[in-house]
């Protein structure tokens, strides 16, 4: 399989509600011997790997982190290192602006991920967000028995350049994710384990004793 793929994992945001409790942005948060941010781009390089190995995957791939100017973001595109968009090339401040900001690097023919950057993704959560497909939102509809959380969360939105103009027309009139997935009526791919992001400082708490039992490194 030979292909263009873009992955952006979506890091802005002003973390107001994290204020008190962090002095650094919450992608950062360690869990299961990782820091989130990366978790999510060891475990698509070790995904990329697996997959040139088994089944002579052969994609041209860029991942491209989507975060302000600041110093922890700059060691992080160093270290890895990965594609640098900075927050300072949109306006606003919701998932939909995020994703605007990343039209101009969007492939002319290919598959673009978003992945959000708070999420603490399993392997098995990566390889669907991954996978090269139509059109696809990969969260879950209702509450997650390993975090604890009751409600509906989104993670990542996958589409190939046949739905470029009807994902640039959904953004323009929404914010969140869940907004984007009502006006693309879009499926969403079930994730049954604990993938999941992190709302608030409460939730930080409660769901990282959680993930310390079962999460592994990537």
């Amino acid at each position: 399989m030979n292909e263009s793929r873009s992955v952006f994992i979506l890091c802005g945001g002003k973390q107001t509600r994290f204020a008190d409790v962090l002095d650094y942005p919450k992608q950062f948060i360690q869990v299961g011997g990782q820091i989130i941010i990366e978790r999510t781009i060891a475990g698509l390089r070790k995904i990329d790997r697996e997959w040139m190995e088994e089944c002579n995957w052969n994609a041209h791939r860029e991942i491209c982190v989507v975060a302000p100017d600041t110093p922890p973001w700059d060691s992080i595109i160093y270290i890895f290192p990965v594609m640098h968009l900075s927050t300072k090339s949109f306006v606003g401040n919701s998932v939909a602006d995020g994703i605007r900001s990343t039209i101009p690097s969007w492939p002319a023919k290919g598959t673009v991920h978003i992945l959000l950057g708070d999420v603490v993704f399993s392997k098995a959560a990566l390889e669907i967000a991954y996978r090269p497909i139509g059109l696809r939102f990969l969260g879950k509809t209702g509450p997650n028995q390993f975090t604890g959380k009751t409600w509906s969360e989104l993670y990542s939105l996958t589409f190939s350049h046949d739905y470029y103009d009807k994902v640039k027309a959904a953004i323009e009139k929404s914010g969140t994710l869940w907004d984007v997935a009502e006006r693309l009526r879009a499926p969403v791919q079930e994730c049954l384990d604990y993938t999941d992001d992190i709302d608030s400082p409460e939730e930080l708490k409660n769901m990282r004793e959680r993930w310390e039992t079962f999460v592994e490194p990537l």
